[in-house]
């Protein structure tokens, strides 16, 4: 994430207020990775696949975690603690449960989790371009 990113091209000074907004929804939306991941895991291991693809998912959503938390801290005009502070008092107010208890519904809904995620990236894209 921070050797990957060519950070020095995503351009200089504070983003704006829209494109920060979004980043900042999906940022929130990943904090729940590790009670998506660790719950929806629970109901799949007797899944061997689906429980590995489940964690190599989890493992390439958290780099998107990571790259988000990084670029909030360089473009979106946060900091480490505000960032950190914002998390906590999420993960302490909210935790994520399965709308399901059966493996076929685990996976429909990371189906669910995924496509949504395209459509929010697709949109910090477009608002990263126009700016």
């Amino acid at each position: 994430v921070w050797t990957d990113i060519p950070w020095e091209e995503s351009g200089a000074g504070t983003a704006s207020p829209e494109l920060r907004a979004a980043v900042l929804a999906q940022y929130r939306d990943l904090l729940f990775l590790p009670d998506y991941a660790g719950q929806s895991l629970a109901r799949l291991r007797s899944s061997r696949g689906r429980a590995w693809f489940l964690t190599r998912w989890s493992y390439d959503e958290g780099k998107h975690l990571l790259a988000l938390h990084e670029w909030l801290v360089r473009r979106g005009g946060m900091a480490d603690p505000e960032l950190k502070e914002m998390a906590d008092r999420l993960l302490e107010e909210y935790r994520w449960t399965p709308p399901f208890r059966d493996a076929a519904g685990i996976m429909a809904d990371a189906l669910v989790w995924e496509m949504a995620e395209m459509e929010q990236l697709a949109q910090i894209r477009d608002l990263a371009v126009a700016e």
